[in-house]
């Protein structure tokens, strides 16, 4: 009965958080980003932000927030269309946030999972994953293609192992490419999927499985005419 929009859901074990954007004036809109348990309900705000209507948008409406324990990720554009996108990290316990991402320009896509948090970013070109560490604050370059032609995006994370597309130009014009995993001690690239047909995001991984949708069995798999036909 509030209005507005809900979006951006992210749950971890028994508590959830999610954001309420509404407008204010005619100028002015509202995100509040809730935590809530399962069992108790929401206990109020976390965060409130505001933000001019034209050309912002709230955490949750680019991607989906993230959620590990008392940490929740997400995107926001609140810095102006000359900062660009950028990733932030929010402690839920004390209500504490902290910009992660390390550059102007775009960003998407954040996954935590315990003390790191990857996204990707046109930092050097096309799109590639990047690792932050939450305990040092460090961010290191995963994939490092340095390609101009690779994109390298849409990172899931499950321990020490992500899964992400890796696509050419070629394939990318229509957001095809592979699946690969990659242990982030080890730094190999491992293919999952190489039917080049997969859809540009989200993949998901957990306890050793992969999951994403692609458009093998489309009898028209470009931009022109799809989607007819999608599989997970």
């Amino acid at each position: 009965g509030r209005g507005g929009m809900f979006t951006g859901l992210a749950l971890f074990q028994d508590a959830f958080v999610y954001v309420h954007s509404y407008h204010l004036s005619e100028t002015t809109q509202r995100c509040d980003v809730y935590l809530c348990d399962i069992s108790s309900g929401c206990s109020g705000t976390i965060l409130e932000i505001e933000l001019p209507r034209e050309g912002y948008w709230c955490p949750g409406v680019g991607s989906p927030l993230d959620m590990d324990e008392n940490y929740v990720v997400y995107e926001s554009n609140r810095q102006g269309i000359t900062a660009g996108q950028q990733i932030y990290l929010l402690d839920v316990t004390t209500g504490e946030e902290r910009q992660i991402s390390v550059s102007t320009g775009g960003v998407l896509e954040p996954r935590i999972w315990g003390k790191n948090v990857v996204y990707f970013g046109w930092y050097q070109g096309n799109p590639e994953v990047y690792l932050y560490d939450i305990e040092t604050g460090s961010t290191e370059n995963l994939t490092n293609s340095f390609d101009s032609i690779i994109s390298e995006d849409f990172p899931a994370l499950w321990g020490n192992v992500i899964a992400f597309r890796r696509a050419p130009s070629e394939a990318d014009a229509n957001f095809l490419g592979d699946i690969y995993m990659m242990d982030i001690t080890e730094r190999e690239f491992i293919p999952v999927c190489t039917n080049a047909a997969t859809v540009n995001g989200p993949i998901d991984i957990f306890n050793g499985l992969v999951s994403w949708t692609d458009y093998r069995n489309d009898p028209c798999p470009n931009m022109e005419c799809r989607p007819t036909n999608t599989d997970i």
